[in-house]
């Protein structure tokens, strides 16, 4: 098998922003919140948006993606460049809010830790 590292890289980051949406939307689905899952369905959306508006303009004749014109891009090539740019965008937008420490980076946990077994309590009469 025979990977250009834009491949290699494009992969890992669709990869790394799939297990956080699935991070995110069971987060929600245990009442902490659907912001992660949200956030990240809102940056793929507008990733595809600007990708098809740029592509359709004249930008699109003039920056290759994948050896192709982005305005050559079929909808099924969008979608695998909306889905690889949304991995590092989001992470881009972390790290911009752990700095100026408006908001935690940090991603809720995929398993919830095991909580430790609570003792019976004993009526002393």
């Amino acid at each position: 098998m025979d990977l250009d590292l834009t491949a290699t890289v494009s992969i890992v980051a669709v990869t790394i922003t799939l297990v956080n949406l699935v991070k995110y939307v069971r987060a929600g689905l245990t009442g902490h919140g659907w912001n992660g899952a949200v956030s990240l369905a809102l940056t793929f959306l507008i990733l595809l948006g600007v990708l098809w508006l740029y592509g359709n303009s004249v930008f699109g004749e003039g920056q290759i993606i994948g050896g192709k014109l982005l305005a050559d891009l079929d909808w099924s090539d969008l979608l695998v460049v909306a889905l690889a740019f949304t991995g590092p965008a989001s992470v881009t937008f972390d790290i911009i809010k752990a700095v100026d420490n408006t908001n935690s980076a940090r991603t809720p946990q995929l398993v919830p830790p095991k909580q430790p077994a609570v003792p019976p309590t004993s009526h002393a009469g």
